[in-house]
């Protein structure tokens, strides 16, 4: 098990949609400080081979309708490692 903490920046994109027509409007456009954090597993299937989770939260402050507020994007990772010796 692991934690992860980060910070850096997202371009961002606000968008209206309408409910009328199949069809969005861009708001405003631009770049936005990103935090996240989360958890991780990894976990071994053999001395080669691992398995890995991460749970991760990436939190932006934009700005939407004249004020700005927190937007959450919760993600699952999940991938496989490999170990490959050197011959």
């Amino acid at each position: 098990i692991y934690a992860v903490v980060g910070a850096g920046m997202a371009n961002t994109k606000t968008i209206k949609l309408s409910s009328s027509a199949p069809t969005e409007t861009t708001l405003r456009t631009g770049m936005e400080p990103v935090f996240d954090f989360g958890l991780g597993f990894k976990i071994f299937a053999n001395d080669a081979m691992s398995l890995i989770i991460d749970l991760r939260d990436y939190v932006t402050f934009a700005e939407v309708y004249s004020s700005k507020k927190p937007r959450s994007n919760f993600s699952v990772l999940a991938g496989l490692s490999f170990f490959l010796p050197t011959l």
